[in-house]
């Protein structure tokens, strides 16, 4: 096992040793408006555990994220080093028949650039701001954008160039909007040409093994009123909601752990079934352990 050197281990580290965290938590579904079945939604900047974080500061300047920043899912020690942190077991709930059946993601929010513009001008976009040290030159990290100001009656596609982990500058892959007059909290779809069945996760150049750093961005086509965050962050595990006050559940112990770096900024991507209207919560708990 990972971090323990036998299953007798794990229980001793997470028993005797008090290295485990259980993490009950809520977040609401953050959509400014009724949204559409297939899209993806942030809880990050809407009510629950951890507080209701914000994506601001200057508009296309970098800003780092961790485990202080405010609408992060609460780990307690922030830091374990030099031990190894694991998820052991994630678990998620969601009252709202048309949130299902969907997905829920828990992710490491790395780095943010706020408020850019998707017509006329692209905002000028700044990494002068350091990234955190598990950032780890973007290995295995994602981008995203997410509706922070809410979009006109347009679908705009973004080409947007970043740096990848060698680093190598200059690589390209698309972002597009899903649904015409897309809600605060809804994500683009990670294809060029949208639709409403997608990832949220921009599709990387070929080759590429992460996302370091977003350099620019076109307005492609479609461009509309309205404003988009880009995050880049590191997917950590996703589990199925199947019903609606059904539970689903995934443990993780005796199988490959998902890694838990120091100072993670966690968050949670969800993923909705119908025309889910805005306040809707979504529920369950997460355990972590270390050793």
């Amino acid at each position: 096992m990972p971090g323990f050197s036998s299953l007798d281990d794990f229980i001793l580290e997470t028993t005797t040793n008090g290295k485990r965290q259980i993490l009950p938590f809520y977040r609401t579904i953050n959509t400014g408006a009724t949204s559409a079945a297939g899209a993806w939604h942030e809880t990050f900047a809407a009510v629950g555990t951890g507080g209701t974080g914000a994506w601001s500061g200057t508009a296309g300047v970098g800003t780092a994220m961790t485990a202080a920043t405010t609408g992060a899912l609460p780990i307690s020690p922030a830091a374990v080093s030099t031990d190894l942190r694991y998820l052991i077991e994630m678990s998620a709930q969601v009252a709202a028949t048309t949130a299902v059946p969907g997905w829920v993601m828990l992710t490491d929010m790395l780095y943010y650039y706020p408020s850019c513009v998707i017509t006329g001008t692209p905002t000028t976009l700044s990494n002068a701001a350091g990234r955190p040290a598990r950032h780890n030159n973007g290995i295995g990290a994602e981008l995203s954008a997410i509706v922070n100001g809410a979009n006109g009656a347009a679908t705009p596609l973004l080409t947007c160039s970043y740096t990848n982990t060698v680093p190598t500058s200059g690589r390209s892959g698309t972002l597009a909007s899903t649904l015409a007059s897309s809600p605060v909290g809804r994500m683009y779809g990670g294809t060029a040409t949208g639709g409403t069945l997608t990832t949220p996760l921009m599709g990387r150049a070929a080759g590429d093994l992460g996302v370091n750093t977003l350099d620019s961005y076109a307005i492609t086509s479609g461009g509309t009123t309205g404003t988009v965050t880009f995050l880049i962050h590191r997917p950590i595990a996703t589990i199925p909601l199947i019903a609606a006050n059904a539970p689903s559940i995934k443990n993780y112990v005796g199988s490959i752990m998902p890694q838990i770096d120091d100072n993670a900024c966690l968050g949670l991507f969800v993923n909705i079934g119908g025309a889910l209207p805005a306040g809707q919560v979504l529920q369950g708990e997460i355990q972590l352990a270390w050793g």
